[in-house]
């Protein structure tokens, strides 16, 4: 390859991955606050972490605070301090100047909404919000509920799939990104990764090609293997894991005998209620060749070890949250929500899988006895 060819992509990628964006906040107060520090706290795409937090005091009704993005956008929260209470404001940070104005002249309307900042990333962000209190307030309304309720997953769907509708109208802003970035880490989202994608390729090539964009593909690219891996007919992913007495265990070590996966969790109440009858299909087909491998996703190591002492079972009792496994296998199988049980014959072939073929469990013993019966031929 030319020389120089090389240096200018070199150069191209070093930039894509360490180049910042200097900005300015630049607000107003209404001067019935008596605010005399404004704080802004940047957070990360996921929202989980704080990755820088910054200050300034509020001087005549107004306050400024410069620094670096290391992104276009970032989502960010401004706080205000008074002597009574404190206000805050989430939005979208982005490169360049962001002038927030006060909203209200009474502040007894509540502390929310208080400021706002009118970019076009911030409009965005609004109309998501709107999008998501008009899902739980028609839904409200429909079943006739008051006080606090969760969406129903089909509900939560709807109201992704109108988001990804939203962002696709805005396929050059930064903020887009970012909000499919957070959608396609949704728990509601982890069954839809083809919608993910195929909004993401509505963006622009800029979008795509940027730091964020790439790792979003790489993630849902994945994702999408491992939903076709884990259907009927196709082969058992092979992992190996340590069991809950520290020996390693593959299965494929299960060669020649069907055996069923079984996610769970010490959590799960569904999970729980069903280990009778598990520990009974168990009993009544181990004779035939059946075995379990029984992986947990608890996180408390030693509550999971203690409901083993507790129902002891002859099967393979593996955790998939340990720092070892940091939820491979879970990954591996596109498991989505405890329980999940993956039934493979002898073959190593998955012939049953709950999540798309029983979500009640109610057909499991059916596919056992047909597994068993292909083993017996």
């Amino acid at each position: 390859m030319n020389k120089k060819l090389l240096l200018i992509i070199f150069s191209f990628a070093f930039t894509n991955i360490y180049s910042q964006d200097s900005f300015r906040v630049s607000g107003v107060v209404l001067p019935a606050l008596g605010a005399k520090k404004a704080y802004l706290i940047i957070k990360s795409n996921d929202q989980r972490k704080i990755i820088h937090k910054d200050s300034s005091a509020v001087i005549n009704g107004s306050f400024k605070i410069s620094g670096m993005l290391s992104e276009p956008s970032q989502n960010a929260t401004l706080r205000l301090e008074t002597v009574k209470k404190s206000y805050t404001y989430d939005f979208v940070l982005d490169s360049g100047i962001n002038n927030i104005k006060p909203v209200w002249n009474n502040i007894d309307e509540g502390s929310r909404g208080i400021m706002q900042s009118e970019t076009v990333s911030n409009a965005i962000k609004n109309k998501i919000d709107s999008i998501k209190r008009k899902s739980y307030r028609d839904y409200a309304t429909k079943e006739g509920i008051t006080g606090g309720f969760a969406l129903p997953k089909e509900e939560n769907h709807r109201q992704c799939v109108e988001i990804l509708s939203l962002l696709k109208k805005y396929p050059d802003n930064y903020y887009s990104l970012i909000s499919l970035f957070i959608l396609s880490k949704s728990a509601i989202m982890y069954d839809y990764p083809e919608e993910i994608i195929e909004t993401f390729n509505e963006f622009s090539i800029e979008l795509k090609s940027s730091a964020l964009g790439r790792e979003l593909i790489a993630n849902k690219t994945g994702d999408i293997k491992a939903k076709l891996n884990a259907i009927e007919g196709h082969l058992a992913p092979v992992f190996t894991a340590l069991d809950v007495n520290n020996y390693e265990f593959t299965n494929n070590s299960f060669t020649k005998y069907p055996y069923l996966i079984v996610f769970s969790a010490t959590w799960c109440i569904p999970c729980q209620k069903q280990l009778p009858a598990l520990q009974s299909l168990y009993s009544k087909y181990n004779k035939n060749g059946l075995k379990i491998i029984y992986i947990s996703l608890d996180k408390d190591f030693e509550k999971w070890k203690k409901h083993i002492r507790q129902n002891p079972k002859e099967w393979i009792n593996i955790s998939d949250a340990s720092e070892y496994q940091k939820g491979r296998i879970g990954k591996l199988y596109h498991v989505s929500a405890v329980p999940t049980y993956i039934l493979v014959n002898q073959n190593g072939i998955i012939s049953y899988n709950s999540d798309t073929m029983d979500p009640d469990l109610s057909k499991i013993e059916k596919y056992v006895e047909q597994t068993i019966s292909l083993k017996d031929q």
